[in-house]
């Protein structure tokens, strides 16, 4: 129903002749005015797809953070060097998937889940005033750029992924109309990502679509085991080496 999208998303990889620090995937809903917000959310994903891999830490929750601060950061310094942009802010949902592990960055009420099993399993908290009534439900509580400093949630990658999740990030025009369960029936009844985001985003249409929506889902074919154990051997090896164990010996 909106005349201009103020939602951007963005997919990233690491240089070939980098550390590997995983596929990226970035989702963000701006806000303040219609150039301001469409503005934000392009600025956002663009700079958590950049510093994530310019980031001196290859931990990704680490590096997640540090790129989310620094988008925080240009949004802030472009929206008070305007008056037309004062206002404007973005909220941002940043996944990523290395190894056998996901890690979810984000600030607002963008959300990610993941759907193993026909279920959706919500891995966000939204950033809003929601539990104070229906008017509220939309009024953001954090949000990228709108201070010089923002808090971000980071789920650090302790669960395994399995081959066959798939991971949704979307924006609250989309879970606005379609529920949980829902999301779990389309997404375990539809295998093509691209076909399966378009079914979510007609059914929110077809509950009558009054914001902007995006859905970006990612469906996980296969597991690099060798590449996960080849991560815990080099975590065993630096807990030897830090403790000294002696050799041992056969005769």
């Amino acid at each position: 129903m909106r005349a201009t999208n103020q939602d951007w998303l963005g997919e990233f990889a690491s240089a070939d002749d980098g550390p590997d620090k995983g596929r990226l995937f970035v989702l963000a809903d701006g806000m303040g005015g219609e150039a301001g917000g469409e503005i934000a959310s392009r600025l956002g994903v663009d700079v958590v797809g950049k510093t994530y891999f310019e980031s001196p830490s290859e931990e990704p929750a680490e590096a997640l953070e540090y790129s989310m601060m620094a988008a925080n950061e240009a949004i802030h310094a472009q929206a008070t060097a305007s008056t037309e942009l004062r206002r404007m802010g973005t909220t941002c949902t940043a996944l990523v998937l290395r190894d056998s592990r996901a890690w979810v960055a984000h600030v607002g009420d963008s959300r990610a889940y993941r759907v193993r099993d026909g279920i959706a399993e919500r891995l966000t908290t939204d950033h809003s005033l929601a539990d104070r009534g229906r008017a509220y439900a939309h009024v953001l509580t954090r949000a990228l750029g709108v201070q010089s400093k923002v808090q971000v949630d980071i789920t650090r990658g302790s669960a395994p992924v399995q081959a066959g999740d798939v991971f949704l990030l979307c924006s609250d025009g989309l879970w606005g109309q379609v529920s949980d369960p829902d999301i779990g029936d389309i997404v375990a009844g539809e295998p093509d990502p691209e076909i399966g985001s378009r079914r979510l985003v007609d059914l929110a249409n077809a509950r009558g679509g009054p914001d902007n929506i995006t859905a970006l889902l990612v469906r996980v074919e296969r597991v690099d085991h060798e590449s996960w154990v080849r991560t815990a051997a080099r975590v065993v090896w630096r807990a030897l080496a830090k403790y000294s164990l002696p050799a041992r010996s056969s005769v």
